[in-house]
């Protein structure tokens, strides 16, 4: 999977591109997305809370890249929904 973009896609071009709105990456086209929903429910009278997580899934093993890449598992719950556990 070397050199196929996978970094670019998911951060996008960053400053090299300026001000290019094509260049921009997942994370912040989904940043953008969620918090405009947030707004468009506030403008209504609705209070939202965001929480996010970050992780990677390197060789078959799942990190926490906001808690010093602490190695998490991933859980399949009661409901058939995976939790990140650790």
């Amino acid at each position: 999977q070397t050199g196929s973009g996978k970094t670019v896609t998911m951060s996008g071009l960053g400053k090299s591109a300026g001000d290019d709105p094509n260049a921009a990456g997942m994370y912040s086209l989904v940043a953008d997305e969620v918090f405009a929903c947030v707004s468009e429910a506030a403008a209504k009278g609705t209070a939202l809370a965001v929480r996010a997580g970050f992780f990677e899934i390197y060789r078959g093993k799942c990190f926490d890249l906001l808690n010093k890449k602490k190695k998490v598992e991933v859980m399949e719950d009661e409901r058939g929904q995976q939790q990140m556990v650790g």
